[in-house]
């Protein structure tokens, strides 16, 4: 489902600060096509992505995640609620829950299910913050698959990126 990655990962975070009684410690973040926005239709193309309204099973979850996702809004309208998409967006940058100085962001200008604007966005958020930001916006790669696309058979392109971040980041280098 779209938006698991951030959602597991936040609320990890969440149960790990309530455990430990502090942040979590962290060498960097790496964000590979979130955060999204907060819209309803943004959570609903999250959730919807992969059904194929042409067959009746997909067509059934299809019309129960409609209804699942205005229950929510309904109660986010209310007030009782924060929208889930504000709600990661948030917490990934909130020090209560993360000990985090780096942040990269992962995206893509044709990933079908986030708007690369809003990752860009929040990496302007990100720097306001305090971190120290690196972003990559590719023009080529499908959602999440900034690492992969070009592993068989390939070398440079995204691949070395990918892993050029990754190895700044745990060996505590300049992003």
């Amino acid at each position: 489902m779209g938006n698991g990655g951030i959602n597991s990962a936040t609320n990890l975070l969440v149960v790990l600060e309530r455990r430990l009684k502090r942040n979590l410690p962290l060498v960097g973040l790496i964000c590979d096509s979130v955060p999204t926005g907060a819209s309803y239709m943004k959570t609903c193309r999250a959730l919807t992505y992969f059904f194929q309204p042409k067959f009746l099973l997909n067509l059934i979850a299809w019309v129960f995640a409609h209804i699942i996702i205005s229950f929510l809004y309904t109660s986010v309208a209310l007030g009782r609620y924060e929208a889930p998409g504000d709600y990661w967006r948030k917490s990934i940058l909130d020090k209560k829950l993360v000990d985090c100085k780096r942040i990269c962001y992962f995206v893509s200008t044709v990933d079908q299910l986030t708007d690369w604007r809003d990752v860009m966005s929040h990496a302007q958020q990100a720097r306001k913050n305090g971190l120290e930001v690196k972003e990559f916006l590719f023009d080529d790669t499908p959602h999440c698959r900034h690492f992969t696309i070009h592993i068989h058979g390939a070398t440079g392109g995204h691949f070395d990126v990918y892993n050029d971040v990754i190895a700044d980041l745990w060996e505590d280098n300049k992003l």
